[in-house]
């Protein structure tokens, strides 16, 4: 059902952020029956019993015996952390830099520092990118400098690592993105939303200034939070966001080329390029003709993945 009602999105590749051992081996069956019709980044989970489904030990396991869940289309060499909470109100659990101090508020910090050190050299040098969820600016620090050390520690030359929901970096740490080819995943696609509760969004998600840094970004929806995976309103959202606004052409490239670039798919995927898998979608109303006020209503007519229409509104 939920691959369903992506491709009812046109969405044909996923990174499934919280993949536990009971979701791999549904995926796994489905993709030696039918086929799965998307390719899914399944980040295996850290520590976390609450999104893994197991006990720690369990989930060191699954990540230990990954290479089970490979397919044609699933890709497991991923791993999901937290670094803190959310910063939604009425109790936000985000970790902020203290703006007295410019230092890191450890009071929602999950971890210890040289515990997620020790994990992060495990995890790159064994080639896995890790996606560290970081709310507040405070986490994103210690993701940069936790990943700043893995560089120089294990070489340069590891796999690209992103930091998830990307939507508060001091600053001061904006350009070390790039510098540690670190990916800003501008998710959840909540800061567009106009209800109360996600004012406290308003601040963050600079698009422009992370891409004026040399960041890349990718663009998710975050479906456990929205009610549907429907990018359209969040790609309206990225070019009406005023001083941070992107165009249109870059918006795209986050939520196409970007995307798949990140989970090391963009030679196969992300472009309409000769050599490259037929996936593409077809829209009812044409991007680049209409007011950017009309992007977010925009309806997916059809959506081919590797040649073999997954939906077809008609």
């Amino acid at each position: 059902w939920a691959m369903e009602t992506s491709s009812t999105f046109g969405i044909t590749s996923v990174q499934e952020a919280s993949a536990s051992r009971i979701q791999l081996d549904a995926m796994k069956a489905i993709d030696g029956d039918d086929g799965l019709p998307m390719r899914v980044a399944a980040h295996l989970v850290w520590q976390e019993a609450r999104f893994g489904l197991a006990t720690p030990e369990e989930l060191d396991r699954l990540i230990e015996e990954r290479g089970e869940y490979e397919s044609a289309h699933i890709d497991p060499h991923f791993v999901k952390l937290w670094m803190d909470g959310a910063p939604l109100p009425p109790h936000p659990t985000h970790a902020p830099v203290d703006p007295a101090t410019n230092k890191i508020d450890f009071t929602n910090i999950m971890f210890e520092p040289d515990e997620v050190l020790q994990a992060f050299l495990r995890f790159d040098k064994a080639g896995l990118t890790i996606k560290c969820h970081c709310a507040g600016d405070g986490a994103a620090r210690l993701a940069l400098d936790t990943f700043e050390k893995v560089r120089r520690i294990n070489g340069s030359d590891g796999p690209v690592h992103e930091i998830a929901h990307a939507g508060f970096v001091h600053p001061d740490d904006l350009p070390r993105l790039a510098r540690h080819n670190v990916i800003a995943e501008m998710s959840p696609a909540l800061w567009h939303r106009k209800e109360p509760e996600f004012r406290a969004l308003d601040a963050g998600f600079k698009f422009a200034t992370l891409r004026h840094h040399g960041a890349r970004m990718t663009i998710g929806s975050d479906w456990i939070i929205t009610p549907d995976p429907n990018l359209f309103p969040a790609l309206q959202g990225v070019l009406e966001r005023g001083d941070e606004s992107l165009d249109l052409e870059i918006a795209l490239r986050c939520m196409t080329l970007d995307g798949v670039a990140a989970v090391g798919k963009d030679h196969i995927a992300g472009s309409i390029t000769p050599g490259k898998s037929a996936d593409f979608i077809v829209l009812d109303r044409n991007l680049f003709e209409i007011p950017t006020s009309e992007v977010g209503a925009s309806k997916v007519l059809r959506t081919v993945f590797e040649g073999r229409t997954v939906f077809d509104r008609h």
